[in-house]
């Protein structure tokens, strides 16, 4: 898994929106490498959830190579 810092700042409701676009640009390229770890979804999860995060980073989300994900992130456009 990631670095604490990170998954803290993805949970966080009052991480800066730009802060979670940095955040999910970094998951998808971890869960894009060959070695990535098999639980690499669970921190798109978290940035999905996090009612801070922008549209625009949501709706990359919902298009994720993970079910779990891509549910979370679609549920999530019908709040915007």
């Amino acid at each position: 898994m990631l670095s604490n810092s990170l998954i803290e700042q993805a949970v966080n409701i009052n991480t800066h929106p730009d802060i979670l676009r940095h955040c999910s640009k970094i998951l998808n390229i971890i869960a894009n490498h060959p070695k990535a770890p098999l639980n690499a979804w669970i921190e798109r999860y978290v940035v999905a959830q996090n009612p801070s995060t922008p549209a625009h980073v949501i709706s990359q989300l919902a298009v994720d190579a993970n079910r779990l994900v891509r549910a979370v992130a679609v549920e999530r456009l019908k709040t915007f």
